[in-house]
């Protein structure tokens, strides 16, 4: 972007001040983001990434976007849209295509705001952990293909600030510790945390003694507090426990009981005010916390073979299992046997990563080293798996998560149904009789038309996954046929992406400043994360027309290379030759996935190839000793190299050898006018070859240049390759006999009056 300056910028001073209020107690920490400049979304990998650290307890986070243009005065404002995700990259549908089936998608704090200026968005109480930003321009409907260097080109960028306001004043609570407190009209609010350890099965917060005390030193008995928790983050005041009702004043105590928490994190409580406090009054309060650990610490058993009983088929495989095989088991002991204040929890087996080959190729396993995915549990003992997903390295890929019924010790599994649920960071709820009360959109089915199936996790988020099965019967059948244990194969890997694009697209692995990410892209007018919507899909007749015209349009090129060969141009046949072979190849590659060599060696040959053609027809036009035609030949061989490598799709990397060529020839032939005192080439073959073919070639570049659209490539494309084609039968000049006296010897070619002679009268091509 030439007059866009990418830098950091001083934060304070920008921000509103209006949109990021805090309390006297609080810190205030600065963060910098650089900025990006912005493409049009074709795929993910037009999507401008940010990230950034936010700290524990932020109260406020405010976040400052302004757009930039290269040209302010020439280009006009245009709708940026910006997604901001906590924990992994955004995932972003611009076009509102289709997902494929059972890809599980999470909400994110920002999907797709749009902007035209600038923005400013403000966060409450955000989840400490690295945010994710995504930015791109959505595509306005234009389907124009425009060459880069024609007309005005206007760039965007944007730049993402950040102010975040820290909450100082918290209390840190210990075990059954008792901690007094007060409110009143200055002060109607505080905040408590608690740090919870991995042996933690449970935490209550209970608030006791609350009462209200006037200036007078009267007492009342109303406790007018709303208390609320959160892991990891301050509390948002979503589900409050309000200490004055009824219920809180029957048993005396106000307080939030939390099982199976979320574990190595804060957990915060906030206790506030209900209503407006009279300046003559104080709200009096104790604050204590109770953990209860988990008894069992064993997180998975080996499965033991003795004592299995089971039918004559699950028999067979019972060697298997003594290597393979999980058992879950935690029958809830007496209370003879707990430990005081300890209580049972559910066990838990953790995976173990084991990556592979490549990038965002990882397996998760057992971590008894036997590498099993084959797991046992029951109708009342559900099964409840972890692994962790690591930042940065693990959150470009996507999550595929298999699930199938090995076997079973049912008699018929008619009855039977299993309820796979995906939990991040915390365990899901487990009722009494052994079901797993998941939330709807996490649940995965199987039931006894499909017992398997598969599970997509697009850019899954850094931290502690929780996968758990629980299996259900159906109630009309008989209590007997729903008995005995049942063998699910669970088999979880990360994959760059979703099937591998399917067969309609391609996988790719992008960077942008450190960060990696896989993503698709997809031919034949297909759509979606992973090229599975076909709602403007080609047909297979539109298919083929466009591999046809796009491929066989270059046999246009038979006939010069038979012309070039015999008129003796052999080195131009040879590229001629080049031109036809890759241009045909390349768009066979494109649009048909026939490559014979990666997609990127298939352009870079087609490109380079087509601009040598160019070059090579003009010089062959210019009447040049051979000596500088091959000088101009080898710079021209280099050039266009250096070009088509820095960028391919720029007109200049067309126009500059065209152009080169183009004063060579004219240099050329204004020396033969000059010489002879007479135009040169003469009258006839410019009206008959000259005009024609710089008319043929001509139109072709306008129509590569202006006319070239999506729905009409493939028809204005083919034109461009048969009017080249066409173009050089006109512009080949006719190759003169050598004569004998213009034969020099090497050291002659080293002369400069010998060279001044070759110049007026050489062998060089003639029209």
């Amino acid at each position: 972007m030439s007059s866009i300056i990418w830098h950091f910028g001083v934060l304070l001073l920008l921000i509103p001040t209006e949109f990021c209020l805090c309390s006297p107690s609080s810190a205030y920490t600065l963060m910098y983001q650089e900025s990006k400049k912005l493409r049009t979304y074709g795929n993910y990998h037009n999507t401008g990434l940010f990230h950034f650290p936010v700290q524990s307890e932020v109260n406020i986070m405010c976040m400052v976007f302004n757009q930039l243009v290269s040209d302010v005065k020439n280009c006009d404002a245009i709708d940026l849209t910006v997604a901001i995700h906590q924990g992994s990259f955004p995932v972003v549908n611009p076009d509102e295509s289709s997902f494929p089936d059972n890809t599980y998608l999470r909400p994110s704090e920002v999907d797709q705001q749009s902007m035209k200026s600038n923005m400013t968005l403000v966060f409450d109480n955000p989840t400490p952990g690295y945010w994710f930003l995504g930015a791109y321009i959505k595509s306005d409907g234009n389907d124009r293909i425009k060459q880069e260097g024609l007309g005005k080109d206007c760039e965007y960028g944007i730049e993402v600030q950040m102010l975040s306001i820290l909450e100082a004043d918290i209390t840190t609570l210990i075990d059954s510790a008792l901690v007094e407190d007060s409110l009143d009209a200055a002060r109607n609010a505080t905040m408590f945390r608690y740090f919870v350890a991995p042996t933690i099965g449970s935490i209550k917060f209970m608030v006791s003694g609350c009462h209200v005390k006037r200036q007078d030193g009267k007492i009342d008995e109303a406790c007018p507090l709303n208390i609320t928790t959160r892991a990891n983050a301050l509390p948002m005041n979503v589900g409050s426990v309000y200490c004055n009702s009824s219920a809180v004043k029957d048993d005396g105590e106000c307080q939030i009981d939390v099982q199976y928490p979320e574990t190595k994190v804060w957990y915060y409580l906030l206790v506030e005010v209900s209503e407006p406090i009279p300046v003559n009054q104080s709200v009096i309060f104790n604050v204590t916390l109770q953990a209860t650990v988990c008894q069992n610490n064993k997180y998975y058993t080996n499965y033991q073979a003795e004592g299995y009983s089971a039918r004559t088929d699950v028999k067979m495989f019972k060697d298997i299992m003594d290597l393979y095989l999980y058992n879950v088991q935690y029958e809830v002991s007496s209370s003879d046997d707990l430990d005081t204040g300890g209580m049972q929890c559910p066990e838990v087996i953790q995976l173990e990563s084991h990556d592979l080959s490549s990038i965002f190729n990882i397996a998760f396993y057992g971590t008894t080293g036997n590498g099993t995915n084959l797991y046992q549990f029951s109708f009342d003992k559900p099964l409840i798996t972890s692994l962790e997903v690591r930042p940065f390295i693990d959150i470009g890929g996507t999550l595929k998560i298999y699930a199938g019924v090995f076997d079973t010790e049912m008699n018929s599994t008619d009855a039977l149904s299993i309820k796979l649920c995906l939990h991040r960071n915390t365990l899901p709820p487990i009722t009494d009789d052994g079901e797993i009360d998941c939330p709807s959109e996490n649940i995965l089915y199987l039931n006894n038309t499909d017992l398997e199936d598969t599970w997509f996790v697009p850019f899954p988020e850094s931290g502690t996954w929780y996968i758990s099965a629980s299996a259900q019967c159906d109630d009309d059948e008989d209590e007997m046929d729903c008995e005995g244990d049942i063998f699910l194969t669970l088999d979880i890997h990360l994959i760059p992406c979703i099937n591998d694009c399917g067969d309609y697209g391609t996988c790719h692995v992008g960077y942008d400043a450190g960060l990696s990410y896989a993503y698709c892209t997809c031919k034949n007018d297909y759509h979606g994360w992973g090229c599975t919507d076909d709602s403007e899909a080609w047909s297979r007749t539109y298919f083929l027309v466009q591999v046809l015209l796009l491929t066989l349009s270059n046999l246009f090129f038979i006939p010069s290379i038979i012309l070039a060969i015999h008129r003796r141009f052999f080195p131009e046949a040879v590229v001629y030759f080049c031109t036809m072979f890759f241009s045909t190849f390349y768009h066979a590659c494109d649009a048909g996935n026939f490559c014979i060599m990666d997609y990127n060696t298939h352009q870079y040959c087609d490109f380079y190839a087509s601009f040598m053609a160019i070059f090579c027809t003009l010089l062959c036009m210019a009447k040049l000793p051979d000596s500088l035609k091959q000088t101009f030949t080898m710079l021209a061989v280099f050039g266009i190299t250096v070009g088509v490598n820095y960028n391919r799709f720029s007109l200049w990397a067309a126009l500059v050898p065209t152009v080169t060529a183009l004063v060579i020839v004219i240099v050329s032939w204004s020396y033969q006018c000059r010489r002879l005192k007479a135009c040169y080439p003469s009258k006839k073959l410019w009206l008959t070859r000259l005009l024609p073919g710089l008319c043929l070639a001509g139109i072709g570049f306008l129509l590569y240049a202006l006319l070239e659209r999506e729905d009409n490539y493939q028809y204005i494309h083919s034109i461009w390759h048969a009017f080249m084609a066409v173009g050089i039968l006109f512009l080949l000049p006719t190759q003169t006999k050598k004569n004998d006296e213009h034969e020099f010897h090497m050291a002659e070619l080293m002369d400069i009056s010998t060279i001044h002679a070759e110049l007026v009268e050489n062998e060089s091509p003639d029209y």
